[in-house]
């Protein structure tokens, strides 16, 4: 409910300002938009004198290309639109700018008027990415509604597990002779530096080239044993061995099918 968005609003509200957090967040913000108008300012050089009014805006806006293209560089808007503006749009946007209400616009009130219309342009590409992925897992949401109902999400699932229990009998036999393993991280490492064989075996079962195994530092085995080891038990048996290189082997998989994509 909105009141309970409120409460726990104002509950995080009250704790920034008690723990200070609000205040450095304030800053970071303040930091970042000083930093964003020092760069438009640059982008900007040679306006640093102007102080227009309503017409004088709208005549150089018609006028001089150079302000429009930089004016479509600085904002990341596309020059065709910015050129297509009509005199009444321009106005507004003119009065919008003109925070102090003087009837002319300074080159400080232009930069940061610019840099409204980049973090405006930004927050519309961010909600665009929202609603996109809000689509996406609608889709999904619908597909598995209706796969559930038909029974076609059930299919998929027993074919993924028929698919996952060949590729693990695939590594089992890839990896025979290590049935018997049931190794602590100390063991592990020593069996990975002395045992070529263990390796040359992981190589071929993982699609992992053997120099990056070789390769591969005491903490990272260690971080690698850990992944493996699923009951958390400190010892690694063979079942927990070849599942973990079936999930190499997927992600690898995965991995060069996301590069054929790009």
């Amino acid at each position: 409910t909105k009141l309970a968005v409120f409460k726990k609003g104002r509950k995080n509200l009250l704790a920034g300002l008690k723990d200070g957090s609000l205040e450095r967040v304030v800053e970071e913000m303040e930091k970042k938009r000083a930093e964003e108008e020092k760069l438009v300012a640059e982008e900007l050089e040679g306006m640093e004198t102007m102080e227009l009014s309503i017409p004088e805006f709208i005549k150089t806006f018609r006028s001089n290309d150079k302000l429009v293209n930089k004016v479509a560089l600085t904002s990341g808007v596309d020059k065709g639109d910015l050129v297509s503006l009509k005199d009444e749009e321009l106005q507004k946007w003119f009065v919008e700018m003109d925070t102090d209400e003087s009837g002319t616009l300074s080159f400080k009130e232009f930069v940061e008027g610019i840099v409204n219309i980049r973090e405006q342009n930004l927050k519309a590409e961010e909600v665009e990415k929202q609603t996109a992925k809000l689509a996406v897992f609608k889709k999904g949401r619908k597909n598995l509604l209706a796969g559930l109902k038909d029974g076609s999400l059930e299919r998929v699932v027993e074919e993924m597990e028929k698919r996952r229990a060949e590729e693990e009998k695939l590594v089992a036999e890839e990896l025979e002779g290590l049935e018997a393993m049931e190794l602590s991280i100390p063991d592990f490492i020593k069996a990975f530096r002395t045992n070529d064989k263990l390796v040359n075996k992981v190589a071929l079962a993982s699609g992992v080239d053997k120099g990056d195994l070789v390769s591969l530092k005491d903490e990272e085995l260690q971080k690698w044993f850990v992944e493996m080891d699923t009951d958390e038990s400190g010892t690694l048996s063979f079942k927990e061995f070849v599942e973990g290189i079936v999930n190499i082997r997927e992600q690898n998989l995965k991995a060069e099918e996301e590069e054929k994509q790009a």
